[in-house]
């Protein structure tokens, strides 16, 4: 018995160094309550949660306040700019805003038709008001108890998409001056084509 309890106190010990310790951000969500609440709306008769959201729009905040963040790792207080767990479990309402319904939305719909998987890209903002471009992703629990420690990855991609505006913009500017060059210009590929 002994050997067992060691066992499972050196996987506990590797799985908290591997949570809090990853480069990538990740959060645990208690989705249980948000469960709850699906299966009370499937008892009243309803089937097609879409619709229902669409005829309710108030239900996604509602249903979204059902799921909770219950620990997060050392990535994301770095990501959200934020010095204590506390502080950002506190405030994880102010990462996100109305203009994430459409996400939250989705995500709902897709733990409602117990989806795979969920994976969507959105802007959230740190604590200090930065903007953040984001894929958040996590496997879809199937049962109510899968649902108590759900665990999300969030990837940060704002540095890509600053990448991306630097090329499009340096694209603009090149084109502007090839379109008003004063003088002919000449392009060729390595072949002299």
């Amino acid at each position: 018995m002994q050997n067992k309890s060691n066992e499972n106190f050196n996987y506990q010990t590797k799985f908290n160094s591997l949570f809090e310790f990853s480069p990538i951000s990740i959060w645990e969500e208690d989705l249980s309550e948000l469960w709850d609440a699906f299966d009370k709306i499937r008892v009243e008769g309803i089937s097609d949660l879409k619709s229902y959201l669409k005829s309710e729009p108030q239900m996604i905040e509602v249903l979204m306040n059902k799921i909770y963040i219950t620990n997060v790792n050392s990535a994301t207080l770095e990501l959200f700019e934020v010095e204590t767990k506390q502080e950002l479990l506190g405030n994880f309402n102010k990462l996100f805003n109305k203009n994430n319904i459409n996400l939250f939305e989705k995500e709902l719909l897709a733990i409602w038709n117990k989806e795979k998987k969920y994976a969507q890209k959105y802007k959230a903002y740190s604590l200090k008001g930065n903007p953040l471009f984001t894929q958040i992703q996590f496997r879809i629990p199937q049962t109510r108890d899968e649902s108590k420690h759900v665990f999300v990855s969030v990837v940060d991609l704002t540095k890509m998409k600053n990448i991306e505006k630097e090329l499009l913009f340096e694209q603009e500017i090149y084109k502007t001056i090839f379109n008003f060059a004063p003088g002919g210009i000449l392009i060729e590929d390595k072949n002299g084509v």
